[in-house]
């Protein structure tokens, strides 16, 4: 019996490791035809969206907190979305309320801190390249009020994962967050990438993950 219990276990995880595999080798396939972040509108906060070329995306942010909606928000390895922050307390909030995961394969660059928040899933492809003051990525439920809030500096940000929900945060690229804190929330997460910061988290649906304070020290925890 211990040994048909073990060989479950490994068949649970080779199954697991397979579709993450897959799901990467779908994004370098994919990335070449995957657009720009789609119908941007800032919810709350003072912000701009401008597009100097067809591969170049930059967010003038205007606040301390930003809070944008976005159909999609898919960067190619290709193309470069930068949010032009003016300090490094600074943070953007990204909720996509549109079908489908985010493929971020190309470069995501900020001074500050970038969230993207998709409870369909955030995959950070080989060729992806992100440079910022600490990143959250999350397939956490957000609400208009919570955006709100957020941005006006009204309290937490509370990011819970509802029940049921299995989209992954996986990141196979390279992620430097120099002084602050990455933290990659989901049923499943998987980091095989490269990432240089202060500090890691790799959090669980059962923990709720507070965002009010990205740059505090945490300590690394898988499920």
């Amino acid at each position: 019996m211990k040994n048909t219990h073990k060989h479950r276990k490994t068949m649970t995880w080779q199954s697991k490791s397979a579709a993450i595999a897959i799901a990467i080798m779908a994004m370098s396939l994919h990335s070449s035809v995957q657009a720009m972040p789609e119908q941007g509108k800032v919810v709350a906060g003072q912000g701009e969206i401008a597009r100097p070329d067809e591969k170049t995306m930059v967010i003038n942010q205007k606040t301390d907190r930003l809070a944008l909606d976005w159909q999609k928000f898919n960067i190619a390895k290709d193309e470069k979305v930068h949010f032009d922050q003016n300090s490094k307390s600074a943070i953007a909030l990204n909720r996509v309320v549109g079908d489908g995961r985010s493929i971020i394969d190309g470069s995501l660059s900020a001074k500050g801190h970038v969230f993207v928040i998709n409870p369909n899933g955030v995959l950070f492809g080989k060729n992806s390249s992100v440079d910022v003051g600490g990143l959250v990525a999350s397939t956490a439920n957000v609400t208009d009020d919570d955006m709100r809030n957020f941005a006006q500096g009204k309290g937490d940000l509370g990011l819970q994962i509802a029940a049921g929900r299995e989209a992954s945060v996986i990141n196979a690229g390279t992620i430097k967050a120099e002084g602050g804190l990455v933290a990659l929330h989901a049923t499943n997460v998987e980091n095989t990438g490269s990432s240089r910061m202060r500090a890691a988290r790799l959090s669980s649906p059962q923990q709720r993950t507070s965002a009010s304070q990205p740059t505090r020290r945490a300590s690394s925890t898988s499920r």
